[in-house]
């Protein structure tokens, strides 16, 4: 077969990435394959309005039909016509997509002059026919003389010209194959037509590739014994974020290194920033043995980008064995580093970053696991894989897409409610592409987290309009908290929530309304099957929270009639317990066929049943002499009422250690308490923290008394082996037994139950807490509880 590359030679040239891209296919097909190919590069600029709009001319008069195949991959490459036309995309004009400036109109001029170009930018048609039209206008545009600003980049005008160019170019009748260089380009809004099915095929790192096979003849080095050296390279500019990496290394402390090699306009400005620390030091630019030797000689390398692409400089340390230290906004890089397997994923934050560094500076052994799995990760990326990607199509089914609507901020998950949503967005997110949208407050910045190659977050931050009518809303209501409801109510307040989803909804499959205070505005942007994952009945709770006042009652009756609308649009009700499932049968009159019962859940960690010597071992290293009880709980009113309580119940029990985990631990109710000296407030602590505290624990107490649904806290008392001491109502839906599984105790008598537990000992109780376990093992994982859900 003869295939042609095609692709834009940038002026003034310079070699990147994508000429690494066009230059490794070139080659592998013609030196690897029966195929003959040739690259072909047409110059190309793209400082102003009328150079981008040339590129796309000249590319569009190409005339390739003595070839095969086409391969391109980048604007405007990819406006060459031909009858097998394969595009392997690598980003789009961004500044026109995805880092469009938010304060930027999009809207264009408002003036006769544009004429009949106006309707043919702003037509649906993408047929090529237009083409030669929409260049005349252009041109007939260009010679009236237009305001100068009508020709800025950025601006409405090229944004308009552009999109319209590249949906003519892209679209399904004139692409015969649409792949991505990753998942995270091919998730982006607006990078594909609707109807395309873009497959991801991964491009290879030359040196990646080097250090792999030096790897495999045993020839490969660890590092050089010297202090421990963090190495990155990149180009030096803002997109990188390599000031974000100096920020934090320069929080360790300790004898280490930061070396950075490369080059870029950031240069001085990063040289400035580091001064006055001898431990790092900026290398410029490298040859690929260089590169080689630093990349084998650290311990780990920092790569924080803003929403890369894809980023080669990821394959390169994982080839040679080392962990890769990002951010969770950092795009393609994520599709290869996964948080201790392959690397540290961290938030966007200097200490965040620097404690992520003094771990790894702690326990060099587990980089270096972690540098050995990354290798595994990256090692079948390899040319001839991509080469047959792009001349032989995949037939395996497309993922689906999800879009989640949420009336809260998903990360960080430190509730109950939260840890509901980001398991089940989880575990849709093995076999689809799952987006959650949710609002938050209006201080929240407006960005996209990525939690894994097919699971992020998109945050919106509420008006200040919606700002105020929720806090007028809430002084009528007595100062009870009616975020969630304000949402339902003055959404409309943030129109880049119905944008949003329109945006997102656009080509999905499934829309799932976390509660129902979103369920309208999902409705409005698109007609396909939406599902509501209930947490509660929420006319119910809100009846027990709102003020009995004209006002409260309004409100709810508001709750109540969209919960209806919302119940009788969902074509399914994900509901946490069979008393839920029947008031939605009850109360809406749901079919049950229509209403699925999906409880609460937890994970089961890796190492739940300690034996006992351990667990007292542990206590003794963390100060703890005697039995422990743990309280987890967050700042929700029932916990903290219960907290109160527990309070005055440890007061009876000196001879016990209690716990208090979470952030009922911030409640004014809880901090105006005297509490006895027995009592420890940890608040709401880190993962891996709070997974010690559970192994900790001989026993994981639960005194709510009042609630809905499954109960997160005995769920994951039992799941880490510890004794459960609960109320009656804390095991409602649970199908646990007193004395078997778990000992239930109503408040008055906890004290005397945990005399009781003491007096016995723990390992009296050995057999009820392996009950538990292996009830919650059995029943009540996330995977199995969700795996009919999201089959």
């Amino acid at each position: 077969m003869k295939i042609a590359v095609i692709a834009p030679s940038p002026v003034p040239f310079a070699f990147g990435g994508a000429e690494r891209v066009w230059l490794g296919l070139t080659q592998y097909y013609a030196y690897e394959t029966k195929h003959v190919c040739e690259l072909i590069k047409v110059p190309t600029l793209e400082r102003n309005f009328r150079e981008i709009v040339n590129g796309y001319r000249q590319f569009s008069c190409l005339d390739l039909s003595h070839f095969d195949l086409v391969i391109s991959g980048k604007y405007p490459a990819w406006m060459v016509s031909h009858r097998n036309h394969a595009v392997y995309m690598l980003h789009r004009l961004r500044g026109l997509y995805d880092t469009w400036p938010g304060d930027l109109d999009t809207a264009l001029p408002d003036d006769a002059l544009l004429g009949p170009l106006r309707p043919l930018l702003e037509g649906p048609s993408t047929c090529r026919s237009q083409l030669s039209e929409i260049f005349g206008e252009i041109d007939r545009l260009l010679a009236a003389d237009p305001p100068a600003h009508w020709l800025a980049l950025p601006g409405p005008l090229i944004r308009a010209v552009v999109h319209k160019l590249d949906d003519i170019g892209l679209s399904t009748g004139s692409i015969s194959r649409h792949v991505a260089i990753s998942h995270n380009v091919c998730r982006r809004a607006g990078y594909f037509p609707q109807d395309a099915e873009p497959e991801v095929a991964y491009v290879p790192s030359d040196l990646g590739l080097a250090i792999l096979k030096e790897d495999d003849a045993g020839t490969i080095t660890g590092p050089d014994g010297a202090a421990p050296t963090f190495f990155t390279a990149s180009r030096l500019d803002h997109a990188k974020r390599i000031s974000l990496i100096i920020d934090a290394f320069r929080r360790v402390e300790g004898p280490a290194r930061l070396v950075i090699a490369g080059d870029g306009p950031q240069r001085q400005e990063l040289t400035l920033r580091a001064k006055g620390d001898g431990r790092i030091s900026f290398a410029g630019r490298l040859s690929e043995q260089e590169l080689a030797r630093h990349y084998r000689t650290a311990l780990a390398v920092p790569f924080v980008p803003y929403d890369e692409d894809y980023g080669l400089i990821t394959l390169e340390a994982l080839a040679a064995g080392r962990p890769v230290v990002t951010v969770r906004d950092a795009g393609g890089v994520l599709e290869f580093v996964e948080d201790g397997v392959t690397g540290l994923v961290t938030d966007t934050d200097p200490a965040a970053l620097a404690a992520a560094f003094e771990s790894l500076l702690a326990d060099p052994e587990r980089a270096l696991r972690m540098g050995a799995a990354g290798r595994e990760r990256v090692r079948p990326i390899t040319w001839q894989n991509l080469g047959t990607a792009l001349v032989i199509p995949s037939r395996k089914r497309p993922r689906r897409r999800i879009v989640i609507a949420n009336s809260y901020l998903l990360w960080p998950v430190d509730t109950g409610g939260k840890r509901r949503l980001w398991s089940l967005a989880r575990e849709f997110a093995r076999t689809a592409d799952v987006t959650v949208v949710s609002l938050g407050r209006d201080d929240t910045p407006a960005e996209e987290f990525f939690f894994s190659p097919h699971f992020r977050e998109v945050r919106i931050p509420i008006s200040p309009e919606h700002i105020d009518a929720e806090w007028a809303l809430t002084k009528k209501l007595d100062e009870t908290s009616v975020s969630d409801i304000s949402a339902a109510l003055y959404g409309h307040l943030t129109p880049a929530l119905s944008r949003e989803l329109r945006g997102r909804l656009a080509g999905a499959d499934l829309a799932i309304a976390c509660h129902p205070y979103l369920y309208r505005f999902i409705r409005e942007a698109w007609e396909g099957p939406i599902w509501y994952d209930a947490h509660n009945v929420e006319t119910l709770l809100k009846d027990a929270m709102l003020p009995k006042t004209p006002a409260g009652r309004a409100v709810l009756a508001e709750v109540a009639q969209l919960e209806r609308e919302c119940v009788e649009g969902a074509e399914r009700i994900l509901t946490v317990s069979e008393d839920e499932r029947a008031a939605f049968r009850d109360m809406f009159g749901k079919p049950e066929d229509r209403i699925v019962l999906a409880p609460n859940g937890t994970d089961i960690p890796a190492d739940p049943l300690l034996e006992r010597g351990r667990r007292e071992a542990l206590k003794e290293k963390l100060g703890v002499h005697g039995p422990l009880a743990l309280y987890v709980g967050s700042w929700h009113a029932p916990n903290v009422e219960g907290a109160v309580a527990l309070a005055g119940i440890a007061r009876e029990r000196p001879e016990w250690t209690f716990w208090f985990v979470g952030k009922m631990c911030a409640a004014p109710e809880l901090r105006a308490r005297d509490l006895p000296p027995n009592v420890a407030l940890l608040g709401l602590v880190g993962e891996d923290v709070l997974q010690t505290v559970f192994a900790a624990a001989d026993v994981g107490i639960n005194p709510v008394i009042v609630g809905a649904g499954t109960n997160f806290k005995v769920i994951d008392y039992a799941a880490r082996g510890a004794l459960v001491l609960t109320t009656s109502i804390g095991i409602r839906g649970l199908d646990m037994k007193d004395g078997e599984h778990v000992i239930v105790a109503e408040r008055e008598r906890m004290a005397e139950a945990l005399a009781h537990i003491a007096g016995r000992g723990m390992g009296a109780h050995e057999g009820m807490i392996a009950n538990a376990f292996g009830h919650v093992r059995d029943h009540f994982t996330w995977e199995t509880i969700l795996r009919d859900v999201v089959a």
